[in-house]
């Protein structure tokens, strides 16, 4: 199997566990030892279901591709959710690793997105209330996300540095904000809001009906407005 690229902390660190598991799978080629079509590379896209049909089969490189195409917003939205650096990583560690031991099951039915962070949703909350039976809320999310979505609705090159940092502080509130919700407003706000997902797909990721997912977004929105209010008035 290649090396996992410097550049990818989690991939290595994921697939230093996948290994582990592929151990102890039945012996037998991979899919590329018995003459089959290798992986693609990176550049070339392969649609995800391909993909986690080669991951079920033990393919590490298409597991690599996943996790590259991925990370990034999936340590984001643990992060927003439980607002920790360090709980981020182990949880997007996990998701991960759920995705690579439950590769088989993904039908094709929604959206890879979708199914990928139905998991993440789900780990998130299990954390978050592992987190509060032991005394620990949620905290603040890294200063760099808390910017980044502010940053995509901005133009920062025409921002002095007065601007520039009233613009990190009102993103900070923002997240501060977000932390203090429920964590049933708190998941549907950062899917809509910070994921730009449709309503129909958090549905799908929720398992929600569409109009409790639209009351839970109106509700954490007026609950940020007032929190908000109080911040900047």
């Amino acid at each position: 199997m290649p090396e996992p690229p410097t550049n990818a902390p989690m991939a290595r660190s994921a697939l230093t566990v996948a290994d582990e598991r592929s151990s102890e799978r039945a012996a037998g080629p991979r899919p590329a030892e018995r003459g089959g079509a290798s992986t693609r590379d990176p550049a070339t896209p392969m649609d995800e279901k391909v993909l986690l049909e080669r991951v079920a089969a033990g393919d590490q490189r298409a597991f690599q591709l996943l996790v590259e195409r991925y990370q990034h917003r999936v340590f984001a939205f643990c992060a927003r959710m439980v607002g920790d650096r360090a709980e981020a990583e182990d949880l997007a560690q996990d998701v991960f690793l759920t995705l690579y031991r439950n590769a088989g099951e993904f039908r094709g039915e929604s959206a890879f997105s979708t199914w990928l962070f139905r998991i993440a949703k789900n780990q998130t909350l299990n954390r978050i209330k592992y987190l509060e039976r032991r005394g620990r809320a949620a905290g603040r999310v890294p200063p760099e996300l808390a910017e980044d979505r502010l940053a995509r609705l901005t133009d920062e090159d025409a921002l002095d540095a007065d601007e520039r940092l009233a613009q990190s502080q009102r993103a900070e509130a923002v997240q501060a904000a977000i932390s203090e919700l429920a964590e049933d407003h708190r998941a549907v706000v950062v899917l809509r809001d910070m994921e730009d997902m449709s309503y129909e797909e958090i549905s799908d990721i929720t398992g929600l009906p569409l109009g409790t997912v639209k009351s839970r977004i109106h509700r954490a929105r007026s609950a940020l407005a007032k929190r908000l209010a109080r911040i900047f008035q």
